[in-house]
């Protein structure tokens, strides 16, 4: 637990997580509650194959030219990975469904500001002040989500899916070898995924974590790759990675 004097350095920028609390919220039912028109949509993102790590992407402040308004489920693939285990680890994926992990870029918080905030529906100064807030967020803050896929027969299966501490530690690494842990992370409500009756069922829970962006003057986000690594210390055998490479 941070000292008071670290407690009050983190509040400003854990203030604006409120809207992202939401969000989680929000985009946890939409991606699973039964009869949503999103449905179908959700269930193609979380069953895609994602790219290995590491991940080639753009690096996050890049900001291309009508991107914010391309599909936004297909945005959230581009900038994803799949997650890799140093002994191949079963637990963490089945034939259709695996853990993985999307960087929020600005491009990808441009688009949730319209595909999730619905922004162009609301009045200028409205859309003007969310948008100022999560643009100061996204300068502060960096943001992962993390889709976590646990096979229900596995072992402490339900907890496995929530990267709250302190059953799980968990850094970001930049290319100088500096280590980030998260000064938030916030975690949805499991549900299942089965694709066949035969298929394993899959416990399913959506993770956001926070860094703080800035740390002593230095930026995270000036380095040429990021490594995610989620360490359960009760098995080691079973640590996550998550990589981004970004292009020169």
């Amino acid at each position: 637990m941070p000292s008071l004097p670290q407690a009050l350095t983190l509040r400003p920028a854990l203030l604006l997580l409120s809207v992202g609390a939401l969000l989680l919220v929000l985009s946890s039912c939409t991606f699973l509650r039964s009869g949503s028109t999103d449905r179908v949509t959700t269930s193609t993102l979380v069953s895609q194959r994602f790219p290995a790590s590491p991940a080639t992407v753009p690096h996050p402040d890049s900001l291309r030219e009508g991107r914010a308004s391309d599909s936004y489920y297909q945005q959230q693939i581009e900038w994803s990975v799949r997650h890799r285990t140093p002994m191949a680890d079963r637990r963490f994926a089945s034939d259709v469904h695996t853990t993985f992990a999307t960087l929020w870029g600005r491009e990808l918080v441009e688009a949730s500001l319209i595909h999730e905030m619905n922004i162009n529906n609301l009045s200028d100064d409205v859309a003007e002040r969310i948008r100022a807030q999560e643009l100061l967020q996204y300068r502060r803050l960096v943001r992962i989500r993390v889709h976590m896929f646990v096979d229900r027969r596995a072992p402490e299966a339900v907890f496995s899916t929530d990267l709250r501490p302190p059953r799980v530690d968990i850094t970001l690494r930049a290319a100088d070898g500096t280590r980030h842990r998260p000064v938030r992370t916030l975690s949805g409500g499991v549900e299942t995924y089965q694709q066949t009756s035969s298929s394993p069922v899959m416990l399913y829970r959506v993770n956001d974590l926070y860094f703080e962006r800035v740390d002593d003057s230095d930026d995270i986000l000036d380095t040429d790759d990021l490594q995610l690594r989620v360490r359960y210390p009760a098995n080691p055998l079973g640590d996550l990675y998550f990589e981004w490479d970004f292009d020169a």
